[in-house]
């Protein structure tokens, strides 16, 4: 057993004198990430709709809310493997990092291939009718406030952002 003749000291001298002061633990206020790779998998991709759902919970959203915040960001994870798959990549991982901040939800998906038809290189925002084959009903309700889009060198990177207080005004109005 080891024991410091200083620690033994110091615990006496505190113990013996009563507490003039509380020590605050201090908060981070850092915003919160999240980053992973995901594999075109089903049981993966299931643990990636509750990382999702887990994000849009933190920020405060309802849980109406919450699940199509979370079906409507795996959609556009599939939308990416099906962007590998074209650029002839079947087995590619993508790379998603998750931004939780104050006023918003940041999710970038960064992937090999081309943007898909629904998001506008030019312009880098989703067009208004553009949404994907498989999941045509999620978009239909505007379930993101903004998706950019940018491609390099065979690499694309799509963002979609949803804002907290636009969820919370929902959540006061019903």
């Amino acid at each position: 057993m080891y024991v410091s003749a200083w620690i033994a000291c110091t615990t006496a001298l505190i113990a013996a004198k009563p507490a003039t002061c509380i020590r605050l633990t201090s908060m981070s206020t850092e915003d919160v990430r999240i980053e992973f790779s995901l594999q075109n998998d089903a049981r993966l991709l299931e643990g990636a709709r509750t990382i999702f759902a887990h994000a849009a919970k933190q920020a405060g959203f309802p849980v109406e809310s919450r699940q199509e915040f979370s079906v409507a960001s795996l959609e556009k994870c599939r939308e990416a493997f099906v962007s590998s798959e074209e650029k002839g990549r079947p087995d590619s991982a993508i790379h998603i990092l998750i931004g939780e901040f104050p006023d918003r939800i940041e999710i970038s998906i960064e992937y090999p291939g081309d943007l898909r038809p629904g998001v506008s290189n030019a312009s880098g925002r989703e067009r208004a009718g553009g949404s994907s084959a498989a999941g045509g009903d999620v978009f239909d309700k505007q379930i993101f406030d903004s998706v950019e889009g940018q491609s390099l060198e065979g690499r694309s990177r799509v963002k979609v952002i949803k804002y907290v207080a636009a969820e919370k005004l929902k959540t006061k109005v019903r």
